[in-house]
């Protein structure tokens, strides 16, 4: 069956005698449960309407349909939000993610193809072991391995479907442009409702009372891309406007890590030593336009939120106190989430969980379970629910060093497209998968549960992905072309296999 779909199934979509025949086949079966449950009859027409986007659309419009719900949905199952009675649908990302990989591996034709597992991908086959020794050394239940399986190896697998699928680059810079539109329009949201009185996480109404936090990522994101776009000469002078529109939520939504790693990434971006003609002036004027922008937004900021709503500065006068020992433990450890998550690991390691944790699910809250997992019950505080915590709770500090060393590959993929030196005009996407990578790997996971979030992780993978790609067919054409090799750094194709 799998070789006869892939023979059938081209990278444009089906062929016509198969899709009638996929819809009769359709209206047998929709007609005939319809006769018994019209519930049912509900359920399967729209999956097989699901069915019919997967075989009829393009890559791009596959990866685009999932974005828009990865975007909005999660947040939206908060406390007052649309979704507030379906907690469940805040793990929109576990079903289709998946049905993303398989869709991707289809595409590739396996059947006639061999997988390209990557550095990624055997990072992550070894951090799925390692959640398995974590489960049985502490007898954690199957539901629960399970749920940390998927929690957070869905987008590493993506990433291997993806680069075994081999989009060409319209398809990545089309859901690029998807994303930065739906980033952009979220700007003059947050203007309207905060000039309507809405304040801090309900500033924004369409992700919901918990958006902001992802509202903090998607513009993180987003100036990464500008940023890259504009130092490469891809944009004029005039795209440094986004800088200042895509840093005013920060201060309107009270987004604290918006306001300390959005300045970080882009200021990373612009001093990345990268060989660029005609470079020079352009990253000073933009260098100074963040330094100005930044300084503009922190004086702001204690503006707006000021005295015992400014929570920025009572995170530094906590986090001022814990060092020189001045500051109450009880309240260090609700207001600051550094504080919070040393609290917890001192508590993971008196209970011997170092080495392997305490078993996978130990750092759910209890949604899908139904039961709060260790984490929460040892440090009585949703502060401590940062990522590198979470992990070392799930898996130890042996799932943290892999899951570390599955970033360090993909950093090593960006540096080596970086350092070579070739006029193709993809390249700037790694001067914004640098930006990316510093937030999702040094930067959100001391502050947040970014590898585990869809508003983190979706765009993130995507971006590694085209990465990989473009390194895969450069080191292909420099193995095809006669003569020296050209200047800057060769990648062989080995080079980017073994990794």
């Amino acid at each position: 069956m799998a070789r006869y779909l892939a023979e059938r199934i081209p990278r444009g979509g089906v062929h016509l005698p198969l899709a009638l025949c996929i819809g009769v086949l359709v209206v047998v079966v929709v007609g005939w449960l319809a006769a018994t449950s019209p519930f049912l009859a509900v359920v399967a027409l729209l999956f097989a309407a699901f069915v019919a986007i997967l075989l009829w659309a393009t890559d791009a419009s596959v990866l685009i349909v999932a974005l828009i719900p990865l975007y909005y949905l999660p947040t939206q199952t908060a406390p007052g939000g649309l979704l507030e009675n379906l907690p469940a649908g805040r793990w929109v990302g576990f079903a289709v993610v998946p049905l993303l990989i398989v869709y991707f591996l289809g595409r590739a034709g396996l059947s006639r193809r061999n997988l390209m597992l990557t550095g990624v991908g055997v990072c992550a086959g070894l951090f799925g072991l390692g959640l398995v020794l974590a489960a049985i050394a502490n007898g954690s239940g199957w539901l629960a391995l399970s749920l940390a399986l998927v929690m957070y190896l869905r987008y590493p697998l993506l990433f291997v479907a993806l680069v075994n699928a081999r989009p060409d680059g319209n398809v990545f810079r089309k859901v690029i442009i998807a994303f930065l539109v739906l980033t952009l329009l979220q700007v003059p949201e947050v203007v309207v409702r905060f000039w309507l009185g809405a304040r801090g996480d309900a500033v924004s109404l369409t992700l919901g009372p918990w958006g902001a936090s992802a509202l903090g990522i998607y513009c993180v994101y987003a100036l990464c891309l500008v940023t890259a776009a504009y130092r490469c000469g891809k944009l004029n002078a005039a795209a440094l406007v986004f800088v200042p529109l895509l840093l005013l939520p920060a201060i309107l939504g009270e987004i604290k890590a918006l306001l300390i790693a959005g300045p970080l990434v882009v200021l990373a971006i612009l001093l990345v030593p990268r060989h660029l003609r005609g470079s020079g002036a352009r990253r000073l004027l933009a260098i100074g336009a963040v330094v100005a922008v930044g300084l503009v937004l922190f004086t702001a900021w204690g503006d707006v939120w000021h005295g015992p709503q400014n929570s920025l500065a009572l995170y530094g006068r906590q986090i001022s106190g814990l060092v020189f020992g001045t500051a109450s433990p009880s309240v260090g450890i609700q207001a600051s989430r550094l504080s919070a998550a040393a609290y917890a690991l001192t508590g993971l390691r008196a209970q011997g969980g170092l080495g392997l944790g305490l078993g996978p699910g130990s750092s759910l809250a209890g949604t899908l379970t139904g039961q709060q997992g260790s984490l929460h019950a040892m440090a009585g505080t949703i502060a401590a629910y940062v990522q590198t915590v979470a992990v070392a709770f799930d898996a130890g500090l042996l799932g943290l060093l892999i899951f570390g060393a599955m970033l360090a590959v993909c950093l090593r993929y960006v540096v080596l497209l970086l350092w070579r030196r070739s006029d193709n005009d993809d390249h700037w996407i790694g001067l914004a998968a640098l930006g990316m990578w510093l937030f999702y790997a040094l930067l959100g996971p001391v502050y947040d549960l970014v590898w585990r979030y869809d508003s983190a992780s979706f765009l993130f993978w995507v971006v590694m992905a085209w990465v990989y790609l473009i390194l895969q067919q450069s080191s292909a054409d420099a193995a095809s072309e006669p003569g020296p090799r050209r200047a800057g750094v060769y990648v062989s194709p080995g080079d980017v296999g073994a990794t």
